[in-house]
């Protein structure tokens, strides 16, 4: 029996995106996979009312689609070669074409001159677009030939400059974004004309369309020299005409529907545990503008459990009859769940173990992505609370190939909180033998894992690693209380971190004490750099995407300014000491642990100096360190870099482990 090796990621399809046909019945998704470009192929599929399923377009290049009406789906692709040689003199634009399910070639449907991220319909030939608006790019569409080429020259000279005058000036996976805005239009396709009906100075960030058509809400914050850091909440009538400031500033708002025309929100005010509270469901009385708080809810709406084996998302909150379903993680399961809308009575509809990644719903229907039973993700049809695979996308990862089933631990630390954790056993597993043991931290910390499909840490345990990891106090599923480590962090965390560890020694003997790795990135990255600094029982670490000074962090990542502050509970003028008490760097001249750091040139989450600092910190004290730097990956390398990178990470990775932790005898490594 074959073990999951390091390249079986390129196999793999990821699922995103699922929509319902207008008239119920079928559906449409998106499916990818890498390529042998340095990229992703992506593939539009129908699944048919019966399960049956059909890949509607093959040229590899859709990820963005919308379905006009029962039968023909709108999609937007660069089909030719001499479209992308436009967008190579930077023209700016994205082409739609129609495509009728029943067969035939997809038809030219219209152009516009922008980037859109998403698209729907409002009624026959009008649109609602999601798009980038730049108020620093002067327009070329409408141009003569010769004039366009003239002005597309002067902006390739403009690439050589950056101005900013703008709080975040750049964000991770974007670039620099001063002057850039996600704006939401209104498409008139016979007239050819784009109306903006949020404001300028608005990022929409969420946004929906009443199913009559004649409401828009959005939701997102406001640019005036400095994001706020709370969103401003309106609705534009298409009818009047007009748009309603319905909220400002009172609310992080993460989910925004309509239910028969009235307009639902989740969110939280943050008034009692700050910037990710988890908050509750809200509705918009119309026309006095009062929001009402239908219930409240202790966990977060929408997040995944982690899992480096998705790509793309999809719906997570859609009103249907009288209820709002939507997804949520509770414990370490995300599942789906629906409110009363009159009673604010919330039940779960699937909670079963695994991730329930999008769905979407229509009728009595439901269709959903789920990474489920220790699988990939497939499409599933849910119905009395049972999961009906419909798809068979990763069926090969299984045939003959042996995979580690994680053991569910529960620890109580010294507070009385209650916390999850997993082991990954090698395979032949036995008590009278020695094994290595990697430990590994989560991001967030406002994350979660559980006992889905994690393909590194399979491949670690495939080498004869055991591989251990939990969620510790900060870590989402188990309420606010227990998420709330602000002021905190490297305290009750890293003793959770060192408790369960001390647990699986104990439960697990045949580890070997003396051979145990961290490693963790981003928020796992910092408490790696913390771990280091404070403790030297690890034989090596590897930092992935970290921070190690919370004054640089806090006022250069694309975050930082209003997460570091929250987070921190401090700042540099008011409490600077607080911010040097929790940065790993002011612990660094104790590190005795040999380090691999591994960090994105275009990160701009948790920015490369922090990797830098950390990396050369270690070597000017004498510890051996070494710095792998991937470039124009940013923060997302893991999840969605290029394959050939996402490979050369994990290569990194696990040579850096063997080399400190195997001994003769163990299995041997992978290249």
């Amino acid at each position: 029996m074959k073990s999951p090796g390091i390249d079986d990621i390129m196999q793999y399809r990821f699922l995103s995106q699922l929509k319902f046909s207008p008239a119920g019945g079928q559906s449409a998704h998106i499916v990818s996979q890498a390529k042998d470009d340095n990229g992703y192929r992506h593939e539009l599929w129908l699944c048919s009312a019966d399960g049956k399923l059909l890949r509607l377009a093959e040229t590899g290049r859709q990820k963005l689609f919308a379905w006009e009406d029962a039968d023909t789906l709108l999609f937007a692709a660069e089909r030719c070669e001499k479209d992308r040689a436009r967008k190579e003199r930077g023209e700016v634009f994205t082409r739609f074409y129609r495509l009728c399910i029943h067969g035939g070639e997809a038809v030219f449907a219209f152009e516009l001159g922008m980037s859109v991220m998403e698209i729907r319909p409002v009624e026959k030939g009008h649109w609602l677009v999601l798009g980038e608006y730049d108020r620093n790019r002067p327009a070329v569409d409408g141009l003569e030939p010769n004039e366009k080429e003239v002005r597309l020259a002067a902006l390739r000279k403009d690439r050589d400059y950056q101005i900013i005058d703008e709080v975040p000036f750049w964000s991770n996976g974007r670039g620099f974004t001063n002057g850039l805005r996600r704006a939401l239009y209104l498409y008139d396709e016979a007239a050819n004309t784009l109306s903006m009906v949020s404001a300028a100075y608005q990022e929409v960030e969420l946004y929906a369309l009443s199913s009559c058509g004649r409401y828009i809400a959005g939701a997102g914050r406001e640019m005036n020299g400095i994001y706020s850091e709370k969103a401003t909440l309106w609705e534009y009538d298409r009818v009047l005409g007009t748009t309603t400031r319905l909220s400002v500033g009172r609310f992080h708002i993460r989910g925004v529907t309509y239910a028969d025309g009235e307009l639902l929100f989740s969110g939280a005010e943050g008034a009692d545990y700050g910037l990710k509270e988890n908050g509750g469901f809200y509705r918009v009385d119309r026309p006095s503008g009062f929001i009402h708080l239908l219930a409240g809810h202790d966990a977060t709406i929408g997040l995944p459990v982690n899992s480096d084996c998705r790509l793309g998302g999809g719906t997570i909150l859609k009103a249907q009859g009288e209820h709002l379903y939507f997804t949520s993680l509770l414990g370490y399961v995300c599942g789906l769940y629906r409110m009363h809308l009159d009673s604010g009575t919330i039940e779960a509809v699937y909670d079963e173990a695994g991730s329930m990644d999008c769905f979407d719903i229509s009728g009595d229907t439901i269709r959903c992505i789920s990474l489920a039973g220790q699988r990939l993700q497939e499409l599933y049809a849910l119905e009395e609370g049972v999961l009906e695979r419909l798809s068979g996308y990763n069926e090969a990862a299984y045939e003959n190939i042996w995979h580690a089933t994680p053991v569910h631990h529960t620890i109580t630390d010294q507070e009385g909180f209650v916390f999850d954790g997993w082991a990954l056993l090698p395979q032949d597993y036995s008590p009278e033998k020695r094994y290595p043991a990697i430990l590994h931290i989560h991001g967030g910390p406002k994350t979660a894992f559980g006992d889905e499909y994690f393909h590194e840490m399979q491949v670690w345990a495939a080498q004869g690693y055991v591989v251990l990891y939990c969620n510790p106090r900060g870590s989402d599923g188990r309420g606010d209380a227990f998420a709330d480590i602000r002021g905190k962090y490297g305290g009750i965390d890293y003793k959770n971190l060192m408790q369960f560890l001390d647990e699986m020694l104990r439960v697990y003997p045949a580890i070997d004490s003396a051979r145990l790795g961290v490693t963790g990135g981003s928020y796992g990255g910092f408490m790696t750099n913390w771990i280091i600094g404070h403790t030297n029982r690890f034989r090596c670490a590897c930092s992935q995407r970290s921070i190690s000074n919370w004054f640089s962090f806090t006022y250069i990542s694309d975050i930082g300014y209003y997460f570091g502050t929250d987070q921190m509970q401090a700042d540099a003028w008011k409490n600077p000491e607080k911010l040097w008490e929790h940065s790993p760097l002011r612990y660094a001249d104790k590190v005795k642990t040999p380090t691999l750091f591994i960090h994105s040139d275009e990160d701009y989450r948790c920015w490369i100096p922090e990797g830098y600092q950390m990396y050369t910190a270690l070597r000017l004290h004498g510890v051996e360190a070494r710095m792998c730097v991937f470039h124009g990956e940013n923060h997302e390398l893991s999840r969605s870099g290029k394959p050939a990178h996402r490979r050369r990470r994990m290569v990194e990775i696990l040579q850096w482990m063997n080399r400190y932790l195997r001994e003769s005898g163990d299995q041997n490594e992978q290249e």
